[in-house]
């Protein structure tokens, strides 16, 4: 078998923190560096799924500031931030300014020459998921449907505009004239639950959804749920070595979840909407409430 690619040694003083990914693909990435004067230099980027590197800073800081900055952070956003491979964050950061779009670049310009100030190697084009060597004994088991109930992959957000077409087609089904059975329904939404698996998890979109399973996982293990992260890497792997997601009850889950919530979310507006049809019993009685005389 090739043997795999061997991870680059770390630079001296060099250390990460992660935030969890929240529901929309965001996460904070601080990749610190040990002055020799005491002091810390720290690479703050903010980046997402869709968008890339959306934001990035550099500062210096003392080790008492840095605690100070690490806990007021982590109180306002009610999260903890852990501790991790720099390796691996710069890999993250260097891979998301890759992915920002030509015209949201402006804000993150400068972000390979403040790298520089942190790492003086190039920047990094590919690194094996250290997940997979630390879940490696998981990776065989099928991934737990009970992994939709973590925090972090229940707040799972698709992008609506992939979503609602998926929806939208289940909902003409329920509200077609033709009468179906129960049984005719569910068999005709689990066509297009299948169909809705394979284009959002599959093809060109699999790297993405990988990659944010990797990073759920990692962040998982660093907080001690390490249950949870197998199953997260096992998810992972199964995309990583190109298998069919329309084949993998938890990638079936997965999509009726996010499908569920949006169907969910709709029916919540039509009911807080106000209504422009009224019945006829509505409409007679808000004729009689017109015509009743008023009191002077």
């Amino acid at each position: 078998p090739t043997a795999a690619p061997a991870r680059p040694a770390a630079e001296p003083g060099l250390s990460a923190l992660f935030s969890p990914v929240d529901g929309d693909g965001a996460r904070v990435i601080w990749l610190l560096k040990q002055r020799r004067g005491g002091g810390i230099a720290r690479l703050w980027g903010l980046l997402t799924d869709g968008e890339g590197l959306i934001n990035v800073a550099l500062s210096e800081l003392s080790r008492r500031e840095l605690r100070a900055e690490r806990a007021e952070i982590e109180r306002r956003a009610g999260v903890t931030m852990v501790e991790g491979d720099a390796r691996l964050a710069d890999y993250v950061l260097c891979e998301a300014f890759r992915r920002t779009p030509a015209e949201k670049r402006a804000p993150v310009g400068n972000f390979l020459a403040l790298r520089t100030e942190i790492v003086g190697a190039p920047p990094p084009t590919a690194i094996v998921h250290p997940i997979y060597a630390e879940m490696a004994s998981a990776l065989a088991h099928e991934p737990a449907a009970d992994l939709l109930k973590e925090p972090d992959v229940a707040a799972w957000k698709f992008p609506p505009t992939e979503i609602k077409p998926y929806v939208d087609e289940i909902k003409s089904i329920q509200e077609s004239v033709l009468v179906l059975n129960r049984v005719q329904q569910e068999e005709r939404i689990s066509l297009i639950v299948e169909r809705a698996v394979g284009e959002l998890l599959g093809g060109e979109r699999a790297g993405a959804v990988r990659r944010r399973l990797e990073d759920m996982a990692y962040y998982m293990a660093r907080g001690g749920r390490r249950e949870a992260a197998g199953w997260a890497a096992a998810a992972a792997a199964r995309l990583r070595d190109g298998a069919d997601p329309r084949r993998i009850p938890f990638f079936q889950a997965l999509i009726r979840a996010q499908l569920g919530a949006v169907f969910a979310e709709a029916q919540e507006r039509e009911r807080e909407e106000p209504r422009l049809i009224m019945t006829p019993a509505e409409a007679m009685r808000a004729q009689q409430q017109q015509m009743r005389p008023r009191r002077r």
